[in-house]
């Protein structure tokens, strides 16, 4: 049986998915929640998506490496980081460890190396201003 991967949405700590956990654990179902760095606050500044995709590879590449499958669930955001952590820790064609399965729940799900902002069609929503952060790279 697989390992489930829970990926959190932006601003979600890993103790929002407890209760699924819970269900989870009571069907006898391995699973890992991940901590992804971008949430809470860090002595050295903020994480980003990039750091969030590393956090995700080692735990799925643990499992992998351990002969283990992994269905990895992206909730909202964690969509981005989990299809960028796909790049190394993907079962190979037939194979019997790493990410067999990709579930994306209210998640943005982008192919490999394309950002939010491309998947959006280069554009993003009104209601976003892009200008707030320093290092955007949007005109």
């Amino acid at each position: 049986m697989a390992t489930v991967v829970i990926v959190p949405g932006s601003f979600c700590p890993a103790s929002l998915y407890d209760e699924v956990v819970k269900a989870l654990n009571q069907h006898g179902i391995d699973n890992v929640v991940v901590n992804t760095p971008s949430v809470g606050r860090r002595a050295t500044g903020p994480a980003t998506m990039t750091d969030d995709a590393k956090a995700i590879a080692e735990v799925t590449g643990k499992l992998k490496q351990s002969g283990k499958k992994v269905v990895l669930v992206a909730h909202s955001y964690g969509g981005v980081p989990a299809t960028e952590s796909l790049r190394n820790t993907k079962a190979e064609e037939g194979g019997d460890a790493g990410v067999v399965k990709m579930v994306y729940l209210s998640a943005l799900a982008p192919p490999v190396g394309m950002s939010t902002v491309d998947a959006m069609g280069g554009q993003l929503p009104p209601f976003l201003d892009a200008k707030v952060c320093p290092n955007s790279e949007l005109p």
